[in-house]
């Protein structure tokens, strides 16, 4: 019996198809028939502990919490230079994330009083890496499409650049612009709270406190105070 080319065209897609299911549901399948775990054991150990000191202190002036969304993209496949509709994947990983902002305290402090105004230039304003995690809220998702079998390969690899990825957006100009009006308040607070207290600067009338990092330019017109002391 004579078989069309178009019947053996049918059949070869049929034949595909029906394959790339019976892949797809081949974990569940196995999982049912076995049946579920009735006990897992979990553990927990911790490397020998490496104690690092903070030479001269930080001050932690601000911080930032929100949900971060890390996502990767590969195109369909080809083949034969003709690219096959429905065969590419993404994958995304949404990580709660705390960066936080501070000042090494041993750092270089300039400090001028004129006509009621304390100058403050702080050191700079950096943040502090890595940033923090929250484990806990961590969502993953991942789409392949067909003749795709790399779903765990790529989470890992997204997962992989997690942290690189987080401590570029920590150090990055919008970041530390988000931060920076908060961050000279605390610092203004810190100021007014211990140093002018101390007895060189209590004899001085000062009315305001003005705060600018060692790390930021200068805006020579803006005269507007961080501080005001009643």
């Amino acid at each position: 019996m004579k078989i069309s080319l178009k019947t053996a065209a049918i059949f070869a897609l049929a034949f595909v198809i029906a394959g790339a299911v019976l892949w797809s549901l081949t974990p569940q399948f196995f999982k049912g028939l076995f049946g579920k775990n009735e006990f897992k054991k979990e553990s927990f150990y911790s490397s020998i502990p490496q104690i690092f000191r903070t030479p001269g202190g930080d001050l932690e002036l601000a911080r930032v919490e929100v949900t971060e969304s890390l996502t990767r993209e590969l195109s369909n496949k080809t083949f034969l230079g003709i690219s096959i509709p429905k065969t590419a994947s993404y994958s995304e990983i949404k990580v709660p994330v705390t960066y936080r902002y501070h000042i090494t305290l041993s750092n270089p402090w300039e400090i001028n009083v004129r006509e009621g105004i304390c100058y403050i230039k702080a050191p700079a304003l950096k943040p502090t890496l890595p940033p923090g995690i929250n484990t806990e809220g961590i969502q993953k998702f991942s789409k392949q499409g067909w003749f795709r079998w790399d779903k765990d390969k790529e989470l890992e690899e997204l997962q992989k650049s997690i942290t690189p990825r987080l401590t570029e957006i920590a150090g990055s100009d919008k970041m530390i612009d988000l931060v920076k009006g908060n961050a000279k308040k605390t610092v203004a607070e810190f100021v007014q709270s211990w140093l002018l207290t101390q007895k060189r600067w209590s004899k001085e009338e000062i009315k305001a406190i003005r705060v600018d990092f060692a790390n930021e330019l200068n805006n020579d017109d803006d005269i507007t105070p961080t501080l005001s002391i009643p």
